[in-house]
This record gives structure tokens, C-alpha cells and sequence, in this order.
């Protein structure tokens, strides 16, 4: 309530006063609208998943006989019985002369590995690694062999006993080869070499479900950190296989009237400056440095029992080294 004064005809009046009161509203800033109450929106439906993409099947590798000039390593296909022996042997073909050669094999997933190894008709001589399947090839004075084609080597495989009857793939998994330069004194690898699989059969398999070997090109790889135990005789001696494939001839009894004269053959090491040729480091040059250079490559030892292995001075030690060091042992 509220009160004022009037004057009326002379007198001051209270005057009583009856306000209406109106509510008002007092805005700070953009306050937003009183939430109407809204419709929730429809639901999405979700995305449909779509099919993943089918897996296409990986192109199967099919078999080619090898073109260009390329030089090829064939394996042949050996047959035998379980229990018994098979000879399988390995060709090549556009060969340029070729002074050295190391490869990586495997039969199957059997783990067979070949017993013994003798040349061909291409000179040489063979050496067998045994856990891992290696097999390497050089040539007698440390030169090229003959650039012609045929079969450089003959590997026997002993057969289980109680493998099954089958056919098992011979495959190459790893290859290098070299050919000595007269003109500039070197060794040098191929630069590119082919391959062809080939196959042992055991027993009498069913021949409509046999493949025919692929064709497999492969690069150049070393290895260095591998060891590995070898079928050697000796400590010091790895097993090798001489370029001899006749059957030796048999020795006649000496006339009891006439003693055969004894031959002794005295090897003089060469002596060098240690490091080049010595390769085990221990001041000379002989027979010891190229077996401790095959056990490396064959990856028996390691890199620290061959420390000036690399003759080449090339960063790498592999069979060029080999072949160098038949070289300096021939004095040649």
C-alpha cells in the first residue's frame, strides 16, 4: 500500500493509494528459449558391413623351361628303394667356364641330405656340408673348367629305411657361382644363374601325381652366422670328394723279386707376409688355411676362425676367396 497527499478546498488530504504491481524480467546476455520438448530424431540405422574382399588365391608358379643366355644348374631326377641308394646328377647348361660354385639344396621336408659327391665330366672337386645341405664345387688349379655343357656333379642320396613310398622335390635354395678373368686377375660372380628342381622317387608312387620341377632364379646370399656340425674325419680336415668317377684301378701284387720303391712327398709351406693367403692368421700358408676357409663357407666355423679370409679385400668372403687361395697354394 501506498499513500499522498492531496489539498483539498484548503485542507491536506491522505489519499490512500492501491498500485497494481507488474512483474518484470531482468535479461543478462542471450539466454536461450525454454526447451521445447522435441521429437528425438530417428535412429540411423547403421552402415551395412560390407563383405570383406575375397582373398584371391596366390599365383601358382607354373613350370618354364629357362630362356637367355643365363648359365642353368639342372638337377637331375634319381630313383631308388627305401633303405637303399639313388644317384642323382647335375647338369649345366650355357656355361661360360666357371671356376668355382656353391649352392643351398633341401629333398623335400625330409631333411635327407646327399652322402658323397664325385665330378662329372666337368672336372672338379666336390665338398658336402651335412645339417644344413650345402655342396660346393672347385675347380683343380683354382682357373675355369671347360665352357662346354654337361654334368658336373653326381651326389648319392641314402634313403630312409622308413621313408614312404613318394616323390620328393630336389630344390635349390640358395646358388652363387665365379669365373676367373685372366685379363684383370680376378675372380668375379655370375651375375645371374638359373635353377631347375628336380626330383628322387621312392619306391613305385603313382607318376600322374607327379609335378615337374619349377624353374627358380635366384640372387646371390651368404650367410655368417650359422654353425654347423660336418660328416670331416678329422678335426682339421673336411671330406672331399676328388673329380675321380672311374672305378679305381685294381693294384697287382709287386713281383717278389722286385721291391717297390717308396715315395715320400714332403709339403713345404709357403711362407708369407700373414695376411694374405693365411688365412687362419698363424703365419704360413698350406692345406689348413683352405679347409678352415671350406668349413666357413660351409658354415662349420665362424668368421673369427678365418680373420684374413676375405684375400679380395672385396668385404666378403665366399668362394672367389676359395678359388684365390688354390691359386697362391699352386704358386700360380
Amino acid at each position: 500500500m501506498a499513500n499522498r497527499y492531496e489539498v483539498v478546498d484548503g485542507q491536506k488530504t491522505v489519499v490512500s493509494l492501491n498500485p497494481i504491481y507488474i512483474s518484470g524480467l531482468v535479461q543478462v546476455g542471450e539466454p536461450s528459449t525454454p526447451d521445447e520438448t522435441t521429437t528425438p530424431s530417428e535412429t540411423t540405422k547403421p552402415t551395412e558391413t560390407t563383405k570383406p574382399t575375397e582373398t584371391t588365391k596366390p599365383t601358382e608358379t607354373t613350370t618354364e623351361t629357362p630362356q637367355g643366355d643365363a648359365m642353368q644348374f639342372i638337377m637331375g631326377e634319381a630313383k631308388g628303394e627305401a633303405g637303399g641308394t639313388a644317384i642323382v646328377e647335375l647338369k649345366v647348361k650355357n656355361n661360360p667356364g666357371i671356376s668355382a660354385a656353391q649352392f643351398g639344396y633341401k629333398i623335400g621336408d625330409t631333411g635327407i641330405k646327399f652322402g658323397a659327391a664325385a665330378a662329372g665330366d666337368l672336372t672338379g672337386g666336390w665338398t658336402l656340408g651335412d645339417t644344413y645341405g650345402l655342396a660346393q664345387f672347385t675347380s683343380d688349379d683354382g682357373c675355369n673348367i671347360p665352357a662346354k655343357d654337361g654334368v658336373i656333379g653326381n651326389f648319392m642320396i641314402n634313403i630312409p629305411e622308413n621313408l614312404a613310398e613318394g616323390v620328393y622335390d630336389i630344390e635349390f635354395t640358395e646358388i652363387q657361382a665365379c669365373s676367373y678373368h685372366e685379363d684383370v686377375d680376378k675372380q668375379i660372380m655370375l651375375d645371374k644363374v638359373v635353377t631347375v628342381a628336380g626330383k628322387l622317387i621312392v619306391g613305385d608312387p603313382d607318376q600322374t601325381t607327379v609335378t615337374e620341377p619349377t624353374t627358380v632364379t635366384t640372387s646371390e646370399t651368404t650367410s655368417e652366422t650359422t654353425s654347423e656340425t660336418t660328416s670331416e674325419t678329422t678335426s682339421e680336415t673336411t671330406s672331399e670328394t676328388t673329380s675321380e668317377t672311374t672305378k679305381p684301378t685294381e693294384t697287382t701284387k709287386p713281383s717278389e723279386t722286385t721291391k717297390p720303391t717308396e715315395t715320400t712327398t714332403v709339403t713345404t709351406p709357403v711362407e708369407v707376409t700373414p695376411g694374405y693367403g693365411d688365412v687362419d692368421g698363424n703365419g704360413s700358408v698350406n692345406a689348413l688355411d683352405i679347409t678352415k676357409l671350406k668349413q666357413y663357407l660351409l658354415l662349420v666355423v665362424g668368421k673369427d676362425a678365418v680373420p684374413n679370409g676375405d684375400l679380395n679385400n672385396d668385404g666378403t668372403i665366399n668362394t672367389i676367396d676359395l678359388v684365390r687361395l688354390v691359386k697362391i697354394l699352386l704358386n700360380d
